[in-house]
């Protein structure tokens, strides 16, 4: 079980993944389009996306966040390549770091959940854009 997998279940989200071609990235890691595993966690019916549903995407050198109303419209998008990530299912927190800031800012850009687990099945996320320095 990956990290981000084993965070995800502690947040109280749904896992997918498939293999599958991405496109080349911004900071030349991959230079033409290649195969790799891709990894969504898909959270509904918590607080904090009103009857909507919040997907992060993970794949080699690439994240994602879309936010969608309960319509399927896009409420919002982040997403960049060459990217530190940190996954933490103990404190149920997934947290993305773009390092050239090509797409975003340079900034870390987490999503987690709570309550913690151990106190009950988390029912509230939270998405915070955070300064670096």
């Amino acid at each position: 079980m990956s990290e981000f997998q084993k965070t995800c279940k502690e947040m109280g989200g749904t896992y997918e993944s498939e293999y599958g071609l991405l496109e080349p990235d911004v900071g030349g890691e991959f230079l033409s389009e290649h195969e790799a595993k891709k990894e969504w966690c898909i959270f509904k019916n918590m607080n904090g996306i009103n009857g909507g549903e919040l997907i992060v995407f993970n794949a080699p050198n690439t994240f994602s966040i879309r936010v969608e109303d309960n319509r399927n419209n896009e409420l919002i998008e982040l997403w960049d390549n060459d990217i530190k990530k940190t996954f933490s299912s103990k404190e149920q927190m997934m947290c993305f770091e773009p390092v050239l800031g090509v797409r975003l800012p340079k900034s870390k850009i987490c999503v987690e959940t709570f309550p913690l687990l151990k106190f009950g099945k988390p029912d509230s996320i939270r998405l915070k854009i955070l300064p670096v320095d």
